[in-house]
């Protein structure tokens, strides 16, 4: 997956750049599930064993480098919805 940062979002003539993850294999069809304050909850899919799995993530993109962190607990997944507004 590739982002840019742009400075004016109607103009975006910043080159992608790979969005890094923890995510192993890399995902693949994210989609936006919320966002909030320049973060966002994700879906996305990735292979897990020998077939496609859906799984949760979060993007901040405040961060330096935004990168796409895999939610792997209920504390996560609690603390990026109260983040993006789901609670």
């Amino acid at each position: 997956m590739y982002f840019a940062q742009p400075g004016d979002v109607a103009v975006a003539e910043e080159p992608l750049v790979p969005l890094p993850s923890d995510c192993n294999p890399p995902p693949r069809r994210l989609r936006v599930l919320n966002r909030a304050r320049q973060c966002w909850l994700v879906t996305y899919f990735r292979m897990e064993t020998d077939r496609e799995k859906m799984f949760y993530g979060f993007i901040d993109w405040k961060d330096d480098v935004p990168n796409l962190r895999e939610i792997r607990t209920v504390e996560a997944m609690n603390q990026a919805c109260a983040t993006v507004g789901f609670y």
